[in-house]
């Protein structure tokens, strides 16, 4: 009785919901001060000789048998709420990890109104089997998240061959060139940087399995959360996708040091280099081919033949704000005088042959 009516007090909460409203906790606290009001005096009477002076009679006895039934009722909740509490504690983690328009997310709702609806009726909750249908019920519910959270994972994370496949991309020889030449001061280091973020940002986790998600409802290992974390690309398709891209950034920068070096403007300034330093440059620019590992003395000779130019970068987001003030749109005519004029104050008081604009 004690236990109940502290259930009582604290509301028999589950999954969020109050099962019981004022009216019925009410009536079922009453009926349990009424059965604990008899009950407790009857301690004494603990001896058959006892019972000699018992008072009450039959009536007054089943009389008490409305506050027995709110006893019952009271447990059978309680134990209803017991059995259903791994679910009520996990299901809610997992709506939280799953993006809000997800499909089991439907899914999980209808299921939680349907077993509330029936916990807060006594007849439905009472019904021969509601405890066996409801527990398979949340165990496919159960089931079906950890196969979606699966098939999420696999998507936003790399597995073994591709964490060996990304630490080989991240090692790979033309990724040192273009480290190296990121020295060269005309040559848009942020596309590496961005490059080198990018990579560096797929994440690997392979030992996920089902029974760490029986256990929890994230990742252990690496905590991943697809609504907070949403996957457009496998993260295998895009480290498949910058293994392509650093060719073509190396062809690129490879594509500006050779225009830049056949530049009239800068061809006299080879002619006062030393000859050591000047050969590596000349066999690059015959050969269209950067060194497989170009070094210091390398990387300060095309600096000094380069040295002359001014490099201008326009951002990308200043230049859209300068092209299109305010979002509002233009005529071609309008388009190239705002370019115009955005040029020409970003290189103002620079020698325009020299200039070379990078947009990052």
């Amino acid at each position: 009785l004690v236990t109940a009516r502290q259930a009582l007090g604290e509301g028999l909460h589950f999954w969020g919901r109050r099962l019981l409203d004022e009216q019925a906790t009410g009536d079922l606290r009453g009926k349990l001060d009424t059965v604990k009001d008899f009950l407790e005096p009857l301690q004494a009477f603990s001896s058959p000789g006892a019972l000699k002076n018992f008072r009450h009679g039959r009536p007054q006895v089943e009389a008490q048998r409305a506050g027995l039934d709110a006893l019952r009722e009271v447990e059978a909740l309680r134990a209803l709420v017991g059995n259903f509490a791994n679910a009520a504690s996990y299901f809610p983690a997992a709506e939280a990890a799953l993006p809000p328009d997800h499909a089991w997310i439907d899914k999980l709702r209808a299921a939680r109104e349907n077993l509330l609806a029936q916990l807060v009726d006594p007849a439905a909750r009472s019904a021969a089997g509601f405890r066996r249908r409801a527990h398979s019920r949340l165990v496919d519910l159960k089931r079906a998240y950890i196969e979606t959270y699966l098939a999420l994972h696999t998507r936003a994370r790399l597995g073994v061959d591709e964490d060996r496949r990304k630490g080989r991309l991240l090692a790979d020889g033309r990724l040192q060139q273009l480290k190296a030449l990121a020295r060269i001061d005309l040559l848009p280091r942020q596309q590496l940087d961005d490059f080198r973020e990018r990579a560096t940002a797929l994440k690997s986790c392979p030992n996920l399995t089902e029974h760490d998600l029986d256990a929890a409802a994230e990742c252990p290992h690496c905590g991943f959360r697809p609504s907070a974390e949403r996957v457009e690309a496998t993260a295998g398709s895009r480290l498949a996708g910058l293994d392509g891209e650093l060719e073509t950034l190396l062809s690129t920068w490879t594509g500006i040091l050779l225009s830049n070096l056949d530049d009239p403007s800068t061809r006299g300034k080879l002619d006062l280099l030393r000859p050591d330093q000047r050969s590596p440059v000349q066999a690059f620019m015959a050969s269209r081919l950067l060194p497989a590992q170009p070094g210091p003395d390398f990387i300060d000779a095309v600096a000094q033949v380069l040295s002359g130019l001014s490099k201008v970068v326009l951002a990308a987001d200043d230049l859209r704000h300068a092209l299109f003030p305010g979002g509002s749109p233009a005529t071609p005519g309008e388009l190239k005088q705002r370019f115009a004029d955005y040029v020409d104050e970003r290189a103002k008081g620079l020698d325009e042959a020299q200039v070379r604009i990078v947009i990052e």
